[in-house]
Parts: structure tokens; C-alpha cells; sequence
């Protein structure tokens, strides 16, 4: 074929059989995977390879898990073992039949690791039943810890409170890693709900905010009693003024910032030519 067809733009809502840019191709085969009809999964397919785009096969998988179609599964699993995709789809979907048919093939790639990811996407998403949940747990094909705990992180990462609610029901025990991932992606009112559960990792948590630039959670953190220094250096590398200029004020008492943090901040800075946050921290360490 010709010239490579361009990836980008979002997907159309609808297929549409006379156009051949990738966008549309994609949808095309999203909408055959996820409705079962296996031929035009293998000809869009087709139609993808020769375009370029090598994401096809993988995306299917997705649609065929999430639409609940066994008939197209099993036609791509002939061509790949790499079930992730189709997992986390059946999962998303509460299809629990098609998980445990994708658990029992023979040949097919997928370690308690990829069980756990699936889980956790799926809960982050806030497309993980009960139901689900009560399957997997049955078939033991991980520990009944990890199952839960993994539905927590998830839960916290997307800021599903309900969700969380429920695999703290279930047994689920790791509040601390559940604090970070609510901080890592900002979720407020969820990083205070944990903390008055119990989660501590106050520190881990100012890293995480600062890393991502969430300039509330940073100041609730602050407020709940982080050191600042953990903040600085993900602030600086992100050149994120605003937070820098926050965790040395809330640092002028607490000093927890040392000499070498501040020359590490003051090196990140010069390295990214920011010279901006250079001039700022050097007033502040002659002030």
C-alpha cells in the first residue's frame, strides 16, 4: 500500500465502510470485535496491518473481552498469547463465563501479575462488579489478599469512594499504598477520607502530589504534616514554580530541607535551563 495512514485524531462514533484513514479502521474493528463478527474483524485487521498500525490485534482482544464475544476470541487468540487485553476486558464487562474461559486455555500468556493489573484497571476505571470481585475469588486464581488489596488501589487511584468502601468490607489492608495512589492522582476528599482511616504515608504521598502538580493535595499534605523536602525535587524537575515557592515557605520552620536538598533542586533547575526557579531558589537560600 502507498503512503502510510495517519493515527491521529480521536475515533468516529460510527464506522463508515468507504473511508480508510486509521481513526475510522480502528472503529471498525473495534465495533466487529465487540459485536462477533469475525470476518470483518479479520479484514479490518488486514486493512490495519497494511496501513501500519500494529495496535489492532491487541485492541480487539479489548472489545471482544469487554462485548462478551467468545466466537472472535477465539479466532485472535489463534494469532497471539498475549490474553492481557482480552482479560481486562472480559473483567470490565462482568463477562465472569469468558474470564473463565480465557483462565483455562491452553498456550495462552498470562502470570497472577497480569490478574492483579487487570483488577486494579478495572477498579481504577470503576468497572469492577461484585460479582466479579466474588468469581475470582472462588476460582483462587490469585490470593485473596492481593485480589482485594489491588481492587483498592484501583478504587483510589480512579476516586471511587463507594468502591473503596467496599474492599475495605472485603478485607483489603493496605491503606498506605491506597493513600499514595488517591494523592498520586488527585482526589482530595478521598486522601483525607483514608487518612481518617488510618493511612500514614504522608511523605511517599507529598512526592507523588508534587510529581503530578497537584497543588491541593501538596497543601493539604503539608497541612497533615509532610516534609517538604520530599516535595522539592519532583517540583523542580516538573519546573512547577508555584509548588516550589509552597513547600519552601511551609519549610521556613520546619527546616527540613537540608543543604544538599537544596543544592540537588538548585542542579535540576540549571540542568532543564529553568531560570526561573535558579533565580527563585537563590534569593531564597541568600534570604
Amino acid at each position: 500500500m502507498g503512503q502510510r495512514l495517519s493515527t491521529q485524531g480521536e475515533l468516529p462514533e460510527k464506522c463508515d465502510p468507504d473511508r480508510r484513514d486509521i481513526p475510522n479502521l480502528r472503529r471498525c474493528l473495534m465495533d466487529s470485535a465487540r459485536y462477533g463478527d469475525i470476518f470483518t474483524v479479520s479484514h479490518y485487521l488486514s486493512l490495519l496491518e497494511e496501513a501500519g498500525y500494529k495496535e489492532g490485534l491487541q485492541e480487539a482482544l479489548y472489545e471482544a473481552g469487554d462485548g462478551g464475544s467468545r466466537s472472535v476470541l477465539t479466532y485472535l487468540l489463534v494469532f497471539t498469547d498475549k490474553a492481557f487485553p482480552a482479560l481486562l476486558g472480559a473483567i470490565k464487562g462482568d463477562h465472569d463465563l469468558l474470564v473463565d474461559y480465557i483462565l483455562s486455555q491452553d498456550g495462552v500468556s498470562l502470570t497472577p501479575y497480569d490478574i492483579s493489573k487487570a483488577i486494579q484497571y478495572a477498579a481504577e476505571a470503576n468497572q469492577l462488579s461484585p460479582n466479579m470481585v466474588r468469581f475470582l475469588r472462588n476460582k483462587r486464581v490469585i490470593r485473596k489478599q492481593e485480589l482485594f488489596n489491588r481492587g483498592l488501589y484501583g478504587a483510589a487511584a480512579g476516586g471511587h469512594r463507594d468502591l473503596v468502601d467496599f474492599f475495605l468490607r472485603q478485607g483489603a489492608d493496605n491503606l498506605d499504598f491506597a493513600f499514595v495512589m488517591a494523592a498520586e492522582n488527585g482526589h482530595l476528599s478521598l486522601l483525607r477520607y483514608l487518612y481518617s482511616r488510618g493511612a500514614r504515608y504522608i511523605d511517599i504521598a507529598l512526592w507523588a502530589a508534587s510529581r503530578k502538580g497537584h497543588r491541593d493535595i501538596v497543601a493539604e499534605l503539608l497541612r497533615l504534616g509532610a516534609k517538604p523536602r520530599f516535595g522539592l525535587q519532583p517540583a523542580v524537575e516538573t519546573s512547577n514554580l508555584p509548588l516550589v515557592q509552597l513547600l519552601l515557605e511551609a519549610d521556613r520552620d520546619l527546616q527540613s530541607i537540608t543543604s544538599r536538598d537544596f543544592m540537588r533542586a538548585l542542579d535540576i533547575a540549571r540542568a532543564r535551563g529553568n531560570l526561573e526557579i535558579e533565580q527563585y531558589l537563590l534569593s531564597q537560600k541568600c534570604s
